[in-house]
């Protein structure tokens, strides 16, 4: 089941960098994040950002550039 839900946080806590949270939950046979993290990394290196360049993808670092579109993966 999908539900989306949008929420107005335009910057991070932290950081005060713009940001967008997305979230999800697994479930099943590949319960952890990591399976999930690993089976849609390549899937979002197929993405390009409005600009045409690729979307970086962070997993122990947060993001350095607040000019371009990247990703920070995280969980439990």
């Amino acid at each position: 089941m999908i539900k989306s839900r949008f929420l107005s946080i335009p910057f991070d806590n932290f950081s005060r960098s713009p940001v967008t949270y997305v979230t999800g939950d697994v479930a099943g046979a590949m319960e952890s994040p990591v399976y999930a993290i690993l089976k849609l990394g390549p899937e979002m290196d197929k993405f390009q950002a409005p600009g045409g360049y690729a979307i970086e993808q962070h997993m122990a670092a947060l993001p350095t550039d607040a000019e371009h579109y990247s990703m920070k993966w995280d969980g439990e």
